[in-house]
């Protein structure tokens, strides 16, 4: 029976049928206020209500201190102008309150209101309550759309089903408050009549009474333990209720409100604090055998109680198994086969199991516990027919147990049958057969007489069936199937054999049911060639190709469709070839062969196929001729022109021809005649020896002809004699031939050696040549040419001649100081001599001294002296430079190239009479110096120059130190004075900028005066950075209220920064907030770099579950139904908050008494859970080691499972609200939950006369 106690809920339909059928309060406006009368401006506070029932007081509508009513208001409007929060408090809310006078009570069914906002307004409001200083609960959340006018946005809520604001007692104050949501604009109540309104009831006070129908019941009588009575009732009424009747039955009993749905207890809502008629329903459901007596007990605060007395007897329940009443089968033996066998028991046992027992074949069952088919704790026994049980079809199945040993009432009210299966043991092929020929197979081993059907398959492919195969008396079939050449060699395997002349099913086979096929292929043949024949006549050779390999056949054909030829014995080799000859005559020759039918003779039966397409032409051809010609004279050496072979017959050709010594085979000629020439050292005659074309070899007759190629010697142009030098315009000479081979045809000359220029043609054709008067050098030879061989040239013959240049001059310059003499012209190499005029006839001495103007050269060379060159000569004087005395800084180095001036030809000199020049790089010191220019290579006279070098002073300095994060820069070093400069390194030749950042080591100073810069001071520069202090990431717990001073580190140095780049530093008394801080450490007045922590303030929920719950006496604080991590108890809320004195979870419940529950994750404690609990009477239970629910957690099905049958499932939340109901009668179950919310659950169980709720969490 349910230890739990039921509430019970009013849904729409039943809260409907309640108000028809039970008087109600009527509901009306009880208070409102009208905006079209507000005060002016945004409105007074508090604003007294346009409508205000008589039996309440209140305190008007206030605007929260913290709201703002400046600027200009709409009109026929009450608001404010901003100051909104959406924190909880009457200074940012618009609040008002209420209460009944003395002796009313007032109810609430509805608030609603007309509001309005300006553009940047807030966007709508949330409406909370409080009743006697409770703590305030959101009855609302209203969207405000309208931006002007003054019918605002309508919204309106009921409150009739929020209990706390019903029957609100005499004095008891009622607060509301209205919180704009939004940080700017204004907001406004509007609507005129609409602007805030409560709709309810205000009634006179009475005193509660329960009055029920009857004070007692007539008794149950008789009922077996385990079982439940017929139901009874009776009604009460009720009024001035201010809480649910409570309606408790003692034990044994139950009660309903619906004569369905069966508890220990429940609770009755009223309807405006009544309850007329309301029907209870009482049955006796015993748990132990002997009287039961006690009282129906109906309560409710401020109600005496009242009693309705019951009473019953309990009996002795009878044990006994009901099985349920199904068909099973038709089964076969040999084969084993199950079923599930349902059945019910009612009573105790002492033995767990139960038992399922097949009848003998004759359906009788043994009367002693044999013939077990199966067994099983609980219902369905899982049944097995063994494989070796006899046929028959009167089999039936019971159940039983066998402490005590006790037979179901009934079996299954079904014969079972089990017939004899199908058997099979060979299977054989009767005879091989051709392709796409019909096979008998054999079966043997059947059931004499018997009808069947196969499945088989061949090589494993897909499953065939054969039907209507009859066995003869013998227990012999057969079945026909058509076959084809692939399925050779392939095995033929029956896998099931099922009767079909009686009810049966099918055997499934594993041995004796293969056969291996023999199938013999189609004969064929795939293609046919035939050789062709020369001449009038001959045999042909016939190649056959895709034959059976190594197969022997008969063959028929026929040429150009004549009459059909017959050929035997036909052998096809390993490869499927067959070869044979066939004499064919002249008239054959284009005409067709075919083979047209194929008989295979090496097997039995002899297969036969007709073909077509099988075919080839016959070909006869003409033998090849050929003629030789082309009779010729050639040079030795030379290739001849082209000998000529015409031929005949089809291309190509391959022939064979001789030079009377050596043969010349040819292959692959295309095209007639064919053309070659030779290159031999003597004459020859060549023939033809042999010719074949592309089909046929030509006889001897069939060849002719005849070349002979004359071989004569090669021209020689011989050597020439006569070759000399001469001088130009006075000379002659003749030239002679000697040693030529052939006539002379002509002689030729050229001005250049390898007659590569103009050739002149000679007319002469004797052995000799003369020349005379050449004025330039030539090349002579003749040309001589021995038919038919080609022309040649002889040997080269060359008249050098003579001629000198004149020599090549140009201006010539020389300087004034040089004393230049003849000797000192140019050229001036051997052969060369200097006139003072084009018409001298003796040469000038190399002493003469010269002068400006024109001079005459010439040159001789082997004894020929050339024309002559005018060249002019001129004499140059160079101005001294001009200078002035000069200044350097003595830093500088300066050398000689810093001397001014310094342009193209400037020369100076240590003294006046120094013969060299100062090198550019010698550095200079103070004294004289010697400066000439050189112009045109000619030197001035010297110029004095004074030099003086000036020293400066370089700059004091000392080792200076900067913050590494101040950024220090060169402008920040010392001294820093007017012509001070600052290099990086002794060696730098750029100064620093004085916006460069320094960094830790050396720096060099220098101090300009005067353009002048001194030596460089040595400065040492030392960056001081400081680390950055190391942090982790901190979380602190909300409640704790944790400031920066609460950070870590915290040590001397330490600096707390809101951002990255924050300037000031936090105040240690600023609360933390969840995000990222910045923390510094300052030594030596250096800050470090910032170090990022992340800080998380830590909430941690209020733990789940009812606040009121009720429990049975010796239940301890772990019996309560709440849901949290770490869970603690407290007696007090102090002690919550505080954290001091939990209570420990085997404290024993009090009545009446509130705990409070925190919870804590990750060290921070949630704010407590105040659970209230009420004492109930306590039932008989589940025994807990049998009750087994699982899993849990789950996720959608919940499996359920206990020793005796459960009769039904109840799913409550944690609201009391019932959300699954299953009628079960099993003892094993599954309650989907997957259409559950996530959450925790209460499953009440009801089993007999007990009840068991349990918790169960849904994922």
């Amino acid at each position: 029976m349910d230890s739990t106690l039921h509430k019970k809920l009013f849904g729409s339909f039943f809260l409907f049928a309640l108000i028809l059928l039970s008087p109600t309060a009527n509901f009306a406006q009880i208070i409102g206020w009208n905006a079209n009368s507000t005060g002016g401006g945004f409105g007074t506070s508090p604003w007294t209500p346009s409508t205000l029932n008589t039996n309440l007081q209140t305190s008007g509508l206030i605007r929260g201190s913290s709201i703002a009513t400046s600027g200009t208001p709409a009109g026929n409007c009450w608001g404010g102008s901003g100051g909104w929060s959406t924190g909880q408090s009457d200074a940012n809310s618009f609040y008002f309150t209420f209460q009944a006078t003395a002796g009313y009570k007032v109810s609430l069914s509805s608030i609603s209101t007309a509001t309005r906002r300006s553009n940047s307004g807030p966007t709508g409001c949330i409406v909370y309550y409080s009743v006697g200083g409770a703590p305030f609960a959101s009855v609302a959340s209203w969207t405000t759309s309208s931006t002007s006018g003054t019918t605002g946005t309508a919204n309106s809520v009921s409150l009739a089903g929020i209990s706390a604001l019903q029957n609100i007692g005499p004095g008891v104050v009622v607060k509301f408050r209205i919180i704009p949501q939004g940080s700017t604009g204004n907001y406004y109540l509007t609507g005129g009549t609409n602007s805030l309104k409560i709709d309810g009831s205000v009634v006179a006070a009475v005193n509660p009474l329960i009055t029920p129908s009857t004070t007692s019941l007539a008794s149950f009588g008789d009922v077996m333990v385990g079982s439940s009575s017929a139901s009874t009732s009776f009604t009460f009424d009720a009024v001035g209720m201010t809480e649910d009747v409570s309606i408790a039955a003692p034990a044994g009993f139950e009660i309903s409100t619906d004569n369905s749905n069966w508890y220990p207890g429940t609770d009755i809502t009223p309807n405006a604090g009544t309850l007329n008629d309301e029907q209870i329903w009482v049955r006796f459901s015993p748990t132990a055998v002997g009287n039961a007596s006690g009282d129906i007990i109906l309560s409710s605060a401020g109600a005496t109680n009242k009693f309705v007395s019951v009473t019953g007897n309990g009996i002795p329940a009878v044990s006994y198994i009901v099985v349920d009443d199904e068909p099973y089968g038709p089964y076969c033996n040999g084969i084993a086969n199950t079923f599930d066998l349902d059945f019910t028991p009612a009573g105790s046992f002492n033995s767990t199991n139960f038992y399922a027992q097949l009848s003998n074949p004759d359906g009788t069952f043994p009367t002693t516990p044999t013939n077990i088919v199966g067994v099983s704790a609980i219902s369905p026994i899982s049944v097995t027919i063994p494989a070796d049980i006899a046929p028959s079809s009167l089999y039936r199945v019971r159940v039983y147990n066998d402490d005590p040993l006790t037979f179901s009432n009934n079996d299954n009210g079904h014969n079972i049958v089990v017939t004899e299966a199908a058997t099979l043991t060979g299977i054989t092929q009767s005879a091989v057969v051709c392709d796409g020929g019909t096979a008998i197979i054999n079966l043997t081993g059947l059931i004499p007489s018997s009808t069947s059907a196969i499945s088989f398959a061949i090589n494993g492919g897909t499953a065939q069936n054969s039907t209507g195969i009859i066995a003869d008396s013998s227990g012999n079939a057969s079945f026909n199937i058509t076959l084809t050449s692939s399925t050779d060699g392939q095995s033929l395997v029956i896998g099931t054999i099922e009767r079909t002349d009686i009810p049966s099913c099918p055997n499934t086979l594993t041995a004796a049911n293969s056969v291996v096929l023999t199938v013999h292929p189609t004969p064929t043949v795939t293609a046919i060639s035939a050789t062709s024949v020369c001449g009038e006549s001959g045999s042909t050779t016939i190649t056959l190709t895709g034959l059976i390999p190594s197969s022997t056949s008969d063959l028929i054909y026929a040429i150009a469709g004549g009459t059909a030829g017959t050929l035997t014995g036909i052998t096809a080799d390993a490869s499927g070839e067959a070869r044979f000859d066939l004499p064919l005559t002249a008239s054959n020759n284009g005409q067709t062969l075919e083979i047209t039918s194929i008989t295979r003779t090496d097997v039995l039966p002899n297969c036969n196929s007709t073909l077509t397409g099988i075919s080839t032409s016959l070909v006869i051809n003409p033998r090849p001729t050929a003629v030789l010609s082309g009779d010729q004279s050639i040079c030795l050496g030379s290739v001849s022109s082209d000998l000529s072979i015409a031929l005949t017959g089809t291309a190509p050709w391959s022939i064979t021809y001789t030079d009377g010594t050596t043969t010349f085979p040819v292959t692959n000629i295309t095209a007639s005649p064919y053309l070659f020439t030779v290159t031999i050292p003597e004459t020859k005659t060549y023939t033809i020896t042999a010719v074949e074309d592309a089909n046929c070899t030509a006889q001897a007759s069939d060849l002719s002809g005849s070349a002979t190629v004359t071989v004569v010697a090669m021209s020689n142009g011989g050597n020439l004699t006569g070759s000399a030098t001469v001088c130009s315009g006075a000379n002659n000479g003749t030239l002679t031939l000697e040693n030529h081979v052939g006539s002379i045809i002509k002689w030729q000359s050229s001005t250049t050696a390898d007659f590569s220029g103009t050739v002149s043609d000679i007319a002469n054709t004797s052995a000799t040549l003369e020349y005379t008067n050449l004025l330039e050098t030539t090349y002579y030879r003749a040309v001589v040419s021995n038919m038919p061989c080609p022309e040649v040239n002889s040997a080269i013959a060359t008249i050098t001649v003579t001629q000198t240049p004149a020599p090549t001059t140009a201006t010539q310059t020389f300087c004034s100081l040089a004393e230049a003499t003849v000797a000192d012209l140019l050229p001036n190499t051997a052969g060369i001599k200097w006139y003072a005029d084009a018409e001298a006839t003796t040469p000038l001495l190399p002493t003469e001294a010269l002068a400006t103007g024109n001079y005459y050269a010439t040159i001789t060379v082997d004894g020929c002296e050339s024309t002559r060159t005018l060249t002019s000569v001129i004499l140059t004087t160079v101005t001294a430079p001009t200078t002035t005395a000069q200044t350097f800084c003595s830093l500088a180095e300066a050398t000689v190239a810093d001397l001014l001036p310094n342009t193209a030809g400037i020369k100076w000199y240590a003294d006046a009479d120094a013969t060299t020049p100062l090198l550019p790089t010698e550095a200079l010191a103070t004294g004289n110096y010697y400066a000439t220019i050189t112009v045109d290579g000619c030197e001035s006279t010297r110029t004095l120059t004074s030099v003086t070098l000036t020293t400066i002073t370089a700059p004091t300095t000392t080792a200076q130190t900067f913050c590494s994060l101040a950024e220090a820069t060169v402008a920040d070093l010392l001294p820093n004075t007017a012509g001070i400069k600052w290099y990086a390194d002794a060696d730098a030749t750029t100064p620093l900028l004085p916006t460069e950042a320094l960094a830790t080591g050396n720096y060099y100073a220098t101090m300009t005066v005067d353009g002048c810069e001194s030596t460089r001071t040595l400065t040492s520069v030392t960056l001081t950075t400081v680390t950055a202090p190391t942090t982790t990431a901190q979380t602190f717990c909300s409640l704790a209220e944790a400031t920066v001073a609460d950070l870590l580190p915290n040590t001397a140095g330490i600096k707390w920064y809101a951002d990255a780049d924050a300037t000031t530093p936090l105040l240690p008394s600023e609360a933390l907030a969840t995000g990222n801080y910045y923390a510094t450490i300052t030594v030596n007045g250096c800050e470090s770099t910032r170090t990022v922590t992340s800080v998380t303030i830590s909430t941690t929920a209020v733990p789940s579950g009812a606040t009121s719950q009720e429990f049975t006496e010796g239940e301890t604080l772990a019996a309560l139904e709440v849901t949290g991590t770490n869970l603690e108890w407290f007696s007090s809320a102090e002690a919550a908050e505080a954290g001091t004195s939990p209570l420990s979870l085997t404290e024993l419940l009090v009545d009446g008494t509130t705990y409070y529950a925190v919870q804590t994750l990750n060290e921070c404690s949630s704010s407590p859970l105040a659970v209230t609990v009420s004492e109930v009477l306590g039932t008989p239970s589940f025994d807990m080691e049998n009750l087994k629910a699982y899993p849990n957690p789950t996720t959608d099905v919940l499996n359920i499972s206990y020793s005796k049958t459960i009769e039904s499932v109840t799913v409550f939340n944690l609201l009391g609200q019932k959300v699954i109901d299953k009628k079960a009668n099993d003892s094993n179950i599954k309650i989907d939950m997957s259409s559950l919310e996530a959450g925790a659950y209460l499953v009440k169980l009801s089993s007999g006369q007990i009840s068991k709720t349990i918790r169960v969490l849904k994922k």
